[in-house]
């Protein structure tokens, strides 16, 4: 439900807020999409690759990426990704689709990772990011998420190919 709620404040919005200012503003040229990243992560140099980024912080970490569609459109690209998840032994807490937009949250015992994709190259690509996380530290991190949901979006050209 609370999926549900923030993809309607999303769409009702908008042109995303700006996130507070000790936010960092993470922009990705190859791909053309921004992410707001909280305080507190810092990202570690060299990772997952051109298309994007890790972050970590004390009790969470949030990886950012972007890639090519691989699947025929968003809506199968979105929904193989939460199908891989769940063979991977997650439990599906929360999903939202749109043909643009997909955020779901998976649990594993006491491991939660929240899950956002948007389409991006007019729809020839994808970029992503999860926020894994303790169960325990999810109420002191809701307002981060909301914040992160509302703001990751597609801007800018495309270079990837």
């Amino acid at each position: 439900m609370r999926g549900l709620l923030l993809a309607a404040m999303a769409m009702l919005a908008g042109p995303a807020e700006a996130a507070p200012l000790d936010w960092y503003h993470y922009t990705n040229d190859a791909y053309g999409y921004v992410l707001d990243v909280p305080p507190g992560f810092v990202s570690k140099p060299q990772t997952v690759s051109a298309g994007g980024l890790t972050f970590s912080a004390v009790t969470a970490e949030i990886i950012v990426w972007g890639d090519r569609l691989r699947a025929r459109d968003f809506s199968a690209e979105a929904k193989a990704a939460l199908e891989m998840a769940m063979s991977n032994g997650w439990a599906l807490s929360s999903q939202t689709m749109t043909p643009s937009r997909a955020t779901f949250e998976v649990r594993k015992g006491s491991i939660v990772m929240r899950a956002q994709m948007i389409a991006v190259c007019g729809g020839k690509g994808v970029a992503q990011y999860r926020m894994g996380y303790g169960r325990s530290d999810g109420p002191e991190l809701q307002q981060a998420l909301a914040t992160m949901e509302l703001g990751f979006r597609a801007e800018g050209g495309c270079s990837a190919p």
